[in-house]
């Protein structure tokens, strides 16, 4: 019995000293396993540590690089080099002795100038072309269609006609085709208009189905360069046709000229008519030249008024040039000088 419980008491004796053994190795491991966790640690902040004081340290560097360079730059330009002063006192020298070559000689040297002379020649030759040849080849009257339609509308001779209930005016005619729509003179025009610079208009009068309106614009300002108004007749000695082609006569004066009154325009359009010869010349009044032309169409006999600018005629087309009668409200009054003089 003794002896059983001595083995029990060593056998225990065993188990603690085995049990604490283990222990104590444990601790060992734990302990060396906490101490290399703790060098890795150090080690990783060192390395950043070191890489961020390293980031810095560059970007200072860079810093104080760049500043050095920026002055050194500014330094520089407010300072010209030697070499720059040299290049601008050469260019200088040159340019004054360039100034001093004859032009032949500066030609040569620089091909720039003919070039430009030739391109400014051209463009003037442009311009000629499209805008002072078609001008001095169709000369203008000055007033544009609608214009001229409203002063015919509204002239006096054709206002007094309207208040007796008889209404000679037009509306604004249309643009048309002057080849399928020959005009009324034919081959008695003196002063036509060619299709490049100009536009063909022709229409009936409003309710006088025996007349009508005729004529061209130029393409450049739309403004006329002639204008026809023709009346039909079967006798002139008929007075009812007379008076048809008399007042039409008057009332285009009313339109060309706003200042004369409808008496002096039918007394113009009186005499031209009874002075009527054949010859085909015109008459000229101011800014404008005016004849009566009698043409056949189609079998019809009709009265032509042709207007054109007296630009457009040379001395041998003109028959007699009319006096133009002074606005009496442009007359300044003229003091009589052998009156006295109050003092």
């Amino acid at each position: 019995m003794s002896k059983t419980k001595k083995n029990d008491n060593k056998t225990a004796q065993n188990s603690e000293e085995i049990i604490e053994k283990a222990a104590l190795e444990t601790d060992e491991v734990l302990e060396e396993a906490a101490e290399e966790n703790i060098e890795e640690v150090s080690d990783e902040e060192a390395e950043e540590v070191t890489g961020e004081e390293a980031s810095e340290a560059d970007e200072e560097a860079t810093e104080e690089v760049d500043e050095e360079a920026d002055e050194a730059t500014e330094e520089t330009a407010d300072k010209p080099t030697k070499k720059t002063v040299v290049e601008k006192e050469d260019t200088a020298v040159s340019n004054e002795e360039f100034r001093k070559l004859p032009f032949i000689e500066k030609c040569k040297r620089d091909p720039v100038i003919p070039v430009t002379i030739l391109l400014a020649f051209v463009a003037v030759l442009v311009a000629s072309i499209y805008f002072i040849l078609p001008n001095a080849r169709t000369p203008s009257m000055g007033i544009g269609l609608s214009d001229f339609v409203h002063d015919f509308n509204n002239g006096a001779v054709a206002l007094s006609l309207m208040d007796s209930g008889a209404d000679i005016g037009f509306r604004t005619p249309p643009y048309i085709d002057p080849d399928s729509n020959p005009g009324m003179l034919g081959d008695k025009a003196v002063i036509t208009a060619s299709r490049s610079y100009a536009d063909f208009f022709a229409g009936p009068s409003k309710y006088f189905i025996n007349a009508g309106i005729e004529g061209a614009t130029r393409k450049s300002d739309n403004t006329l360069a002639y204008v026809r108004i023709w009346v039909q007749y079967s006798d002139m000695s008929d007075d009812a046709d007379f008076n048809t082609v008399w007042m039409y006569f008057s009332n285009t004066l009313n339109a060309l000229y706003p200042n004369m009154n409808a008496y002096e325009a039918m007394g113009i359009a009186m005499n031209k008519m009874g002075e009527y010869d054949g010859d085909t010349r015109f008459y000229v009044r101011g800014d404008y030249a005016f004849r009566l032309v009698p043409v056949q169409k189609d079998g019809i006999a009709y009265i032509v008024i042709d207007v054109v600018p007296k630009s457009a005629l040379n001395e041998s087309q003109i028959r007699e040039v009319l006096e133009v009668t002074p606005d009496p409200a442009t007359i300044e009054s003229v003091p009589d000088e052998s009156a006295p003089v109050s003092t």
